[in-house]
């Protein structure tokens, strides 16, 4: 590391001008990371927040309510002949709500983006903005908990579905 640069590498060369500023070519690894990471980030087969949620509260409740703005609360209830995988695909859609008003303080898991919906003591929370949650009245998920404890238990399509 002489020139303070890694064995082989020596100084990015200064290339022509691009739009009145130096263009630099870096010899490096970090052009294709940041490539790669914008391939990645930008791929649509990468699983979103929203989908984890949409795994996890049909596997571990038979009530679910999804807000889909930040005004509009609704109730899914799973029906008693209703398999998880297809109750999963009712609440994706979004069809067959139910007809009550949904009341988010009786749930005992909150999966939110912003922590703006009122939660219980005790209950189960990730938000990805916590900001305004408290960590001694409800317990923290990070995502990895989530993803990592969606086989964690059985899903209720196991237990008999209630009446």
């Amino acid at each position: 590391m002489a020139n303070g640069f890694p064995p082989g590498r020596t100084r990015p060369a200064v290339t022509a001008a691009h739009r009145g500023r130096p263009h630099i070519d870096v010899a490096c690894p970090c052009r294709l990371l940041g490539s790669a990471l914008t391939d990645y980030f930008a791929s649509p087969a990468r699983v979103r927040l929203g989908e984890v949620a949409l795994w996890h509260a049909p596997a571990r409740a038979r009530t679910v309510i999804l807000r889909r703005d930040r005004n509009t609360l609704t109730a899914f209830t799973r029906r008693p002949d209703e398999t998880v995988s297809s109750f999963v695909e009712r609440l994706a859609a979004g069809t067959g709500p139910d007809p009550t008003t949904p009341d988010p303080a009786s749930a005992g898991l909150a999966i939110l983006y912003r922590a703006d919906v009122p939660v219980g003591p005790g209950f189960t929370v990730h938000a990805l903005l916590p900001a305004g949650l408290d960590p001694a009245a409800v317990r923290l998920l990070t995502v990895d908990d989530l993803v990592a404890s969606l086989a964690a238990r059985p899903a209720v399509d196991e237990e008999p579905a209630a009446a």
